[in-house]
C-alpha cells in the first residue's frame, strides 16, 4: 500500500490519497488415495485493488469532519472460474466534543456494489465522562451491510466436501450497545463492560446439505447478543497486561 499526504490551511485540513494492492495465491495438494493414484493439486489466485481518499478537517476546537471515498475491485480465478466484483463507497463522519466531557460521533456511509446494488448505513455513538469518578459511559446504534465474498459465491473445495453458493445475498444488520469504562490510580488500571445486541437479516451460515457435504445459506433473521469486558493494568513502565472476556449468544429466528 502507498499513501500521499497533503496538508492545507495551516495543518487543519489533512488529505490522504492511497493505493492498495493484494495478490493472494493459494495451492492445495490433496494426498493420493492409493498407491496407484497421484496427488491432486488445485490452485486459486485472488487480486484486490483499492483506491481511496480521506479528508480530515478541523472545523474548530472539538469539531472535526472526516470524509472520503474508496473504490475496491476484486477478482478470483482458478482452473474453472474467473468472477469479478467491485464496490464504490463514500462516507462522512462528524466527531464532536461538548463541555469537555460529552463526545458524539456520527457517520453516514453509502455503498454501491456492482453485483448487489446500493446500501446506506449509519452509526451514532455518544459518550460522557462523569466528573469526580472519571467513569466513561458510552453507547452506539447503527446499521451494517456486508456482501458475500467471491470465494463464498463461486469457489468449491470438493476435497473437504464444501461447495459455494452463487445465490447468496448480502448480510444486513441493525445493532446497539451500551457500556462503561472505569480508570483507577491515574489510569494504571482500567476496566469496563459493554452489552451488545445485533439483529441480522440474511446472515451467512454453514449448513449440511448431504452426508459430508456443506455449503453456505442465508438465515432470514438472526440475533446475536452478549457482553464483552476487559481489564487493562500497567504493572511497570515496561510491562502491561490486557485481559478480555466475551460471552455471545446467537439465535436463529
Amino acid at each position: 500500500r502507498g499513501e500521499a499526504v497533503i496538508t492545507l490551511l495551516d495543518g487543519t485540513f489533512r488529505n490522504v490519497f492511497g493505493i492498495g494492492y493484494t495478490n493472494t495465491h493459494r495451492t492445495d495438494l490433496t494426498p493420493a488415495t492409493s498407491a496407484f493414484s497421484d496427488p491432486a493439486q488445485s490452485w486459486s489466485n485472488g487480486i484486490r485493488t483499492r483506491y481511496d481518499y480521506q479528508g480530515d478537517y478541523q472545523i474548530m476546537e472539538g469539531q472535526r469532519l472526516v470524509f472520503g471515498v474508496q473504490r475496491d475491485d476484486e477478482s478470483l480465478s482458478n482452473k474453472t472460474i474467473n468472477p469479478k466484483n467491485g464496490n464504490t463507497g463514500a462516507y462522512v463522519q462528524l466527531q464532536q466534543k461538548f463541555f469537555e466531557r460529552f463526545y458524539l460521533t456520527s457517520n453516514l456511509r453509502y455503498d454501491d456494489n456492482d453485483a448487489f446494488g446500493s446500501y446506506m448505513t449509519y452509526r451514532v455513538a455518544p459518550a460522557y465522562i462523569l466528573p469526580w469518578t472519571e467513569t466513561k459511559l458510552k453507547a452506539s446504534v447503527g446499521t451494517g451491510f456486508k456482501a458475500p465474498t467471491l470465494s463464498q459465491l463461486y469457489q468449491d473445495f470438493p476435497a473437504f466436501g464444501f461447495y459455494a453458493n452463487p445465490n447468496l445475498r448480502p448480510e444486513k444488520s441493525t445493532g446497539w450497545d451500551a457500556g462503561f469504562e472505569q480508570p483507577l490510580f491515574n489510569d494504571r488500571i482500567r476496566f469496563g463492560a459493554t452489552y451488545f445486541d445485533n439483529d441480522f437479516k440474511d446472515l451467512l451460515k454453514a449448513v449440511t446439505i448431504a452426508p459430508f457435504t456443506s455449503t453456505l445459506e442465508n438465515v432470514g433473521r438472526a440475533r446475536a447478543y452478549g457482553v464483552e469486558s476487559f481489564l487493562d493494568t500497567v504493572a511497570t513502565d515496561t510491562l502491561k497486561f490486557k485481559f478480555s472476556y466475551t460471552n455471545t449468544s446467537t439465535r436463529n429466528e
